[in-house]
């Protein structure tokens, strides 16, 4: 039987950081920048969000959604905001000082403004690339309680299976579990779901009591905090 020698033991390792590297590398680049905001009219509306995509794409972002905040509904006690926007990064920007420049420019003509930062732990259903201008949008902002981990998982997966049976059911874009925040105190997670329409999402909550009360059932299990953000996509 043949030993092993050096030679092999480094071929085999470098084998591995080939097969390691890229999962690596693809992990390093799904940070998303996910901000909300005030503006005074339609107007600085659209400015701001042109310095933000010069400054976005700047750092090495780009610009995903923006558009209009509709209403919030939830426990927390967030200020008045009316629009939104989704940045992905190719490496987390809240925490650095080249960041000041785009924070700076979002403050000058805005209000209110709310940053929230995190890596994307959706694998499959939503798609950030698509557009989204027919659909209506939920923010959910969650902040946990932690006293059963486990058993939070196990009650999400199963409503994560069970809502994609129903017509007119919602999909999940994004879920972000948020590192950095600016504005506000840090929330664990931020999901990003959407239905086709607002219609669809009306149908959906009327035909399905029974998901709906699990959906409140487990907010109110595995929370500290939640609050949804209805909003509307220029894109």
């Amino acid at each position: 039987m043949l030993k092993p020698t050096n030679r092999t033991f480094s071929m085999m390792t470098c084998s591995l950081l080939a097969c390691l590297l890229p999962s690596l590398s693809a992990q390093a680049q799904s940070v998303n920048l996910v901000g909300m905001f005030q503006t005074p009219n339609t107007q600085t509306h659209s400015e701001t969000i042109s310095q933000l995509e010069q400054d976005a794409n700047s750092q090495d972002c780009h610009l995903l959604r923006e558009g209009k905040t509709l209403g919030a509904q939830g426990s927390y006690a967030l200020q008045p905001h009316d629009s939104f926007f989704v940045l992905k990064c190719s490496q987390a920007l809240l925490n650095q000082t080249r960041a000041q420049p785009l924070i700076e420019h979002l403050n000058q003509n805005t209000n209110n403004l709310i940053l929230l930062e995190g890596k994307d732990n959706q694998r499959s259903g939503g798609n950030l690339t698509a557009n989204g201008t027919q659909r209506s949008y939920i923010f959910k902002l969650s902040n946990y309680n932690n006293r059963s981990p486990k058993q939070r998982d196990v009650d999400l997966m199963q409503l994560t299976t069970g809502s994609k049976k129903p017509k007119y059911h919602y999909v999940t874009e994004a879920s972000i579990r948020i590192d950095e925040a600016y504005g506000m105190e840090r929330p664990d997670k931020l999901t990003i779901m959407y239905y086709q329409s607002a219609d669809d999402g009306k149908k959906f909550r009327h035909n399905n009591p029974d998901l709906m009360k699990k959906i409140g059932q487990f907010n109110q299990d595995h929370l500290t905090q939640f609050s949804y953000i209805s909003a509307q996509s220029n894109r």
